[in-house]
């Protein structure tokens, strides 16, 4: 049985500066033997579908921000499972859109220099499934993944859901938990979500034994 730590989306370089003191002081607290990117590593904000915020860096300028980030963070954790989230995968996409295959295009692990890092789009441990919540939807997105698949489900994407959930059966019981984010409000990549109500939830998720737990970050 493992000690899981699982990171929320990071959205590099758009991360908030103290996220990594937090995560790290997390690992350490509960002694993690297996860490988990629940996905969202990089926010490709240059070359996204949406509208780009004219005052961000460009896109060669934000992948080598990002690289820093990942840099910092492959020394503190130099082996990782991801959870490809939709960010993660917006080159493959835009790709799709004009016909080239992935064949052509660097994988995650060649791209960042990140060999220890296995990049999937999720993954199952003790009975647990991890995967970024793509398509979750509602006020409880891990959760109700968890019920429609009988599976105890941890999720991302969702910036500002963090929390646990159960449903208890006859026979078993399962959760659902998001986890939140590690991201900055304030950098420009962010910048659409000033004019929202919710805020980022600060962050991450620890999966013990199969039994979840929910850490939060002072801000």
């Amino acid at each position: 049985m493992a000690k899981v730590l699982v990171i929320g989306d990071t959205h590099f370089p758009a991360v908030h500066k103290d996220y990594f003191n937090f995560v790290s002081g997390i690992h350490t607290k509960w002694k993690c033997d297996k860490v988990i990117h629940i996905g969202d590593v990089v926010d490709h904000h240059n070359i996204s579908f949406h509208q780009k915020n004219p005052e961000n860096e460009s896109a060669v300028a934000e992948y080598e921000a990002a690289l820093k980030c990942i840099k910092k963070w492959y020394k503190k954790f130099p082996s990782m499972s991801i959870c490809i989230g939709n960010h993660d995968d917006r080159v493959s996409r835009l790709a799709a859109d004009r016909g080239i295959p992935r064949m052509y295009i660097k994988p995650f692990a060649a791209l960042y220099a990140t060999p220890g890092w296995t990049w999937k789009d999720s993954t199952l441990v003790d009975g647990v499934l991890y995967t970024h919540g793509t398509g979750a939807s509602s006020q409880y997105p891990a959760f109700n993944s968890a019920k429609v698949s009988a599976c105890s489900t941890v999720q991302g994407h969702h910036h500002s859901i963090a929390g646990i959930n159960w449903l208890n059966g006859p026979s078993h019981r399962v959760f659902g938990m998001n986890v939140g984010s590690g991201v900055d409000i304030t950098h420009p990549s962010m910048s659409y979500g000033s004019y929202y109500v919710k805020k980022p939830m600060l962050s991450c998720g620890v999966v013990i034994n199969g039994f979840p737990y929910l850490e939060t970050m002072d801000v």
